[in-house]
């Protein structure tokens, strides 16, 4: 029970730094093209991930939780793509 315990916070854990990562990319747009594409990855990542977490049959908080993060990842990704189209 708890290696369950563990694993379910190693989880939840990464899913709040994919958030962290993308409020930083919504404030700073990396120039580099292989800063763009980590940022992708993370981002996609923290889309995927929140969105997981948001749609599990658990908690209200880990619901609103994986809703900011997938949000934050989303709103991350789109200005770094208006960013690049300009």
């Amino acid at each position: 029970m708890e290696s369950l315990a563990l694993a379910a916070a190693i989880i939840v854990f990464s899913i709040i730094v994919l958030g962290v990562v993308a409020t930083f990319t919504v404030f700073r747009t990396p120039k580099s093209s292989a800063g763009r594409i980590a940022t992708h990855v993370l981002n996609a990542l923290g889309v995927a991930a929140g969105g997981w977490l948001a749609a599990l049959d658990i908690g209200m908080g880990a619901r609103v939780i994986g809703a900011a993060v997938a949000i934050a990842n989303a709103v991350s990704l789109v200005r770094i793509l208006r960013s690049r189209a300009e």
